[in-house]
C-alpha cells in the first residue's frame, strides 16, 4: 500500500516536479530525518515494481534529473547490475545442501511448510520463486532472512524478492545486509543507503568489495549526518 500510494502521487507530478521532490527526499533521507527515511522506503518499494513505475518513466525522470543537475537523483534511479555476479548455473551448482533435482513446484510448495529443517534447507535455494514463497511464510524469522540477504554468491532477483516484502524490508539489519552484499543490484543498494545509521555508512564507504557508487552514496550520507 505504501509503495502504491507513493507511486500514484509521484506519477501525478510533472517530470521536473518529480526530480525536485526526489532530491528533497534524498536529502532528508541522508540527514536521517524520519520522514525522509519513510519516503525513501516507499520510493524503493515503488521502484522495485516495474508495473507501478515502468522503465520508460524512470528514463524520463533520469533525463530530467541530469538536465537539472540533480546528480544524486540520477544515481538513485540507476539500475546498475551487481558489482559481483556469477552465472545462475554456477550458483545453482554450488548452492550447499540444496537438491535442485527436486522439481521446482515441489520446492515452492515446501517453502510454505512449517517444518524447521525443510525451511532451513530452502534458505539456500537459488531459485527466486522459491525464496518468494519462503519470505511470505509466517514461520520465517529475521535471522533466517538475514541468512538469505547475506548469502554470497547470490542472485540479484533473490535480493529483489526481499525488498518486495515490507515485513522484512522494514527491518533495519535486513536493509544493512542488502547494502553490504556485493551481489545486490547496485541501484537497490544505493536506495537503501539513506536510511542507514552513520556507523554502517562509514563501514560501507570503506568497503572495497562494494560498487564505487554504493560506497560514494554511503560517504555522502555520512557527511550529511555530520
Amino acid at each position: 500500500m505504501r509503495a502504491a500510494v507513493f507511486a500514484e502521487r509521484v506519477l501525478s507530478l510533472p517530470t521536473d516536479g518529480v526530480t525536485a521532490l526526489l532530491a528533497v527526499v534524498l536529502d532528508d533521507g541522508r540527514a536521517g530525518l524520519p520522514d525522509g527515511k519513510m519516503a525513501m522506503r516507499a520510493l524503493t518499494d515503488a521502484l522495485g515494481d516495474a508495473e507501478r513505475i515502468p522503465y520508460i518513466v524512470r528514463a524520463d525522470w533520469y533525463q530530467a534529473a541530469a538536465h537539472n543537475g540533480h546528480d544524486s537523483v540520477c544515481k538513485l534511479l540507476l539500475e546498475l547490475p551487481p558489482f559481483q555476479s556469477l552465472p545462475r548455473e554456477v550458483i545453482e551448482e554450488i548452492a550447499p545442501g540444496v537438491d535442485t533435482g527436486i522439481p521446482l513446484g515441489r520446492r515452492k510448495s515446501q517453502a510454505r511448510s512449517t517444518d524447521r529443517i525443510t525451511l532451513e534447507r530452502l534458505l539456500l535455494d537459488p531459485e527466486p520463486s522459491v525464496i518468494k514463497n519462503l519470505l511470505q511464510n509466517p514461520a520465517l524469522t529475521e535471522d533466517w532472512v538475514l541468512r538469505i540477504a547475506t548469502r554470497r554468491p547470490n542472485l540479484p532477483d533473490v535480493m529483489r524478492q526481499i525488498a518486495k516484502v515490507p515485513r522484512w524490508f522494514d527491518r533495519y539489519w535486513v536493509r544493512v545486509a542488502i547494502a553490504r552484499n556485493p551481489y545486490s543490484p547496485t541501484g537497490l543498494a544505493i536506495r537503501v543507503i539513506p536510511g542507514l545509521n552513520r556507523q554502517e555508512l562509514r563501514e560501507i564507504a570503506a568497503d572495497g568489495t562494494l560498487h564505487i557508487e554504493v560506497r560514494e552514496a554511503a560517504r555522502l550520507a555520512s557527511e550529511r549526518r555530520g
